[in-house]
């Protein structure tokens, strides 16, 4: 695509235009709290939808906190007990805006260790999430929560039930208000996993009566999703699903399982195409099953852990294409975008988040002082910026457009970034119009 409207990028401003136009991925450790003065390190579990908050935990001395990362800061911040009682645990989901997360939190009720499902609002204290009514617990595990929809208004996860079964449910994240979900006939338990981002659609698994153990809640009523394995297999476990909810990564388990000559492998469902499995990393550890933990929109990411070590650990970070080809997270950000902060890192360990468009990845490795560390890549964005119109062309009325958005002060035509309105974003727009779009 190229522009039909010349323009300059004026001496003063040229490394203005030029981080405009360079639109640089960036690589970002993600720190620690401070809260441990020996037992230091974090992990990043999630990223929002779209891409502006993180969460995860915060290693302190007496245990994992529950812990976020805001756009405006690179330390995690706490995640509190809504009982006011010390709690360790972890968060493990948040909404598109970033203000419901979700995660669990472990403490000690009534003389016994219990593991509580819990919500945190506008970074509140939170809530716990309800158990079912006459719930019985097995062991320490009460309520999990696993995902939550974009706008943040439902939860999903599993709760214990009379039976000390798990039972899959939903929560009306603003009350913690608990309501089960349909079982299929037969089945005696199971759990929800995933939620699209709209709520319409539910995936999990039930187990119990003797057929596959996958299935989908589409507006609450439950469907079995059947499927081809490959040959040799006999199940598959999911471990994520794409934003609407039409592919899902996980592992598929071979009939004779041998975990050197016969292992678990890491595999793809697609609606309407079954299942693939996913290429592996020669030179792993044949006992490291590869993990795939988030998918982009569309499958076109996928990212997880492969079973090849990188110095600091059995396994290190993953990442997956259409394609189902794989490479090593860390290789293909410096050979792709030249982030060699990465190396630097004595490995990254594993990936476990992605944004929907696929821009934002997390996880968590060992960094350059040998401390396990959450960060945070950001990629170029494939959005043509000065196509205000999204016509697929640039033309007089993108310049147009921009004028007004720019007398109504609106973000779009905030182009160089800084937060502020002022002849610069004049300046890079008509240097990247020049440039034109690919």
């Amino acid at each position: 695509m190229r522009a039909t409207m010349t323009g300059v990028c004026l001496s003063g401003v040229l490394a203005v235009c030029g981080q405009a136009m360079a639109q640089d991925a960036t690589f970002e450790p993600l720190g620690f709290s401070g809260a441990g003065s020996f037992f230091i390190g974090s992990r990043a579990n999630a990223v929002s939808p779209d891409g502006s908050t993180t969460v995860g935990g915060d290693d302190t001395d007496l245990g994992t906190r529950a812990s976020y990362w805001p756009t405006s800061t690179l330390f995690p911040e706490l995640l509190f007990s809504p009982a006011g009682d010390f709690a360790y645990g972890t968060a493990t989901g948040v909404s598109e805006d970033g203000e419901v997360i979700i995660g669990w939190l472990s403490t000690t009720r009534d003389g016994s260790f219990i593991r509580l499902a819990t919500v945190w609002n506008d970074f509140g204290l939170g809530v716990e999430l309800d158990a079912l009514p006459e719930a019985m617990r097995r062991e320490s595990l009460f309520t999990t929560v696993n995902d939550v929809s974009n706008d943040g208004a439902v939860a999903v996860g599993a709760s214990m039930n009379a039976r000390a079964n798990l039972q899959p449910v939903t929560w009306d994240t603003s009350t913690g208000e608990v309501s089960p979900l349909s079982l299929l006939p037969g089945r005696t338990g199971g759990s929800a996993r995933f939620i699209s981002g709209d709520g319409s659609i539910i995936i999990g698994q039930q187990s119990g009566g003797g057929a596959g153990s996958f299935v989908r809640w589409v507006d609450g009523v439950p469907q079995e999703v059947s499927f081809d394995l490959p040959a040799g297999f006999e199940d598959f476990s999911i471990g994520c699903v794409s934003p609407d909810g039409t592919v899902a990564g996980g592992v598929a388990f071979p009939i004779m399982f041998d975990p050197i000559m016969n292992p678990m492998r890491a595999a793809i469902w697609r609606e309407g195409s079954g299942i693939t499995l996913l290429d592996t990393l020669p030179g792993g550890d044949p006992g490291m099953e590869d993990v795939v933990n988030a998918i982009s929109a569309n499958g076109q990411f996928a990212v997880g852990r492969v079973g090849v070590g990188s110095g600091a650990g059995p396994f290190s970070a993953g990442i997956w294409f259409e394609d189902g080809s794989v490479r090593l997270l860390s290789d293909w950000l410096v050979d792709e975008y030249g982030l060699f902060e990465v190396e630097g890192w004595r490995g990254l360990l594993e990936a476990t988040g992605i944004s929907d468009d696929g821009r934002v990845i997390v996880g968590f490795g060992i960094n350059p002082f040998g401390i396990k560390e959450g960060w945070k890549v950001t990629l170029p964005s494939t959005v043509c910026t000065v196509d205000l119109d999204e016509d697929g062309a640039l033309t007089v009325f993108d310049f147009l457009l921009f004028q007004n958005l720019f007398d109504d002060q609106d973000p779009r035509a905030d182009i160089d970034g800084d937060g502020q309105f002022t002849i610069f974003d004049f300046l890079t727009f008509q240097t990247l119009f020049d440039a034109g779009c690919p």
